[in-house]
């Protein structure tokens, strides 16, 4: 048998184990560390508020995002908050059983429940709205909606708190999170 052979396969053996190696950390996704709360950012010089079309209001660019924060922590992990922002969808480093899972969220729920808002108080529209945060409470998940104080418009009340997937709002803070 012909050394150069049996040297040249070892050689190519090798060549192909570590270029898929390099190949496979290029392309895998990038985790956050174990430590992180999992979470999903657009710059923000991207979206011009809430009403942008790359808005996580919009159902397109959050199921996207759910899709990406699934990735990072994996599926059916129940966290107390899931907090929205135009830009960012974030959940609480609490998980808890009977918390609120990303995949439960359906996408075109915050465009609902802003457009809910909007049917009371007609000043209120997307790009009103500062942030959603979904919490999981002992009566279901809720909806705590934060409005843009900044905007002239927009006059007080600034918060709401809507029931999941309900028509019915009420001013007021931030609901009881849901504690086992």
């Amino acid at each position: 048998m012909n050394p150069v052979a049996a040297i040249a396969h070892f050689l190519a053996v090798v060549i192909g184990v570590g270029g898929a190696f390099f190949l496979m950390g290029g392309l895998a996704s990038d985790l956050p560390d174990a430590d992180e709360a999992p979470g999903v950012a657009i710059p923000e010089e991207e979206i011009e508020g809430g009403g942008d079309e790359a808005s996580l209001y919009r159902p397109g660019p959050l199921s996207t995002a759910i899709f990406q924060l699934e990735e990072q922590k994996g599926d059916d992990v129940e966290y107390v908050y899931l907090t929205l922002t135009p830009s960012s969808l974030e959940v609480s480093e609490e998980t808890v059983d009977g918390g609120i899972e990303p995949s439960f969220l359906s996408v075109g729920e915050p465009g609902r429940v802003i457009a809910a808002l909007g049917r009371e108080r007609p000043e209120v529209t997307a790009d009103g709205v500062r942030q959603m945060d979904l919490v999981a409470t002992a009566e279901g998940p809720v909806w705590f909606v934060q409005l843009d104080g900044t905007d002239p418009k927009i006059e007080s009340p600034l918060s709401y708190v809507v029931p999941y997937g309900s028509e019915r709002f009420e001013a007021g803070g931030p609901p009881d999170p849901l504690v086992r």
